[in-house]
């Protein structure tokens, strides 16, 4: 089981966009400045940041969506 991608509500999204490019040497994958939304590749983890909705700002922070593959999902259930 690894884990296949990571996603992040946060504000300042030109900041972060920067940031996980230049500083962290992640490939860019898509952009959408005017949705605030992009993903990065990092090996073999997928990494998204967002910028919540107006009606979201408690996600800023406080929610992370982890998405993990698996080759046997039933056998690594058990061992969860």
């Amino acid at each position: 089981m690894q884990i296949a991608y990571v996603h992040a509500f946060g504000d300042g999204f030109d900041v972060r966009h920067s940031v996980l490019r230049r500083e962290r040497g992640l490939g860019l994958q898509f952009s959408s400045p005017e949705h605030g939304y992009a993903s990065f590749a990092g090996g073999g983890v997928r990494f998204g940041i967002a910028v919540p909705g107006p009606d979201q700002k408690g996600l800023i922070r406080r929610h992370t969506t982890v998405r993990v593959a698996a080759s046997d999902p039933d056998g690594n259930v058990v061992h969860l």
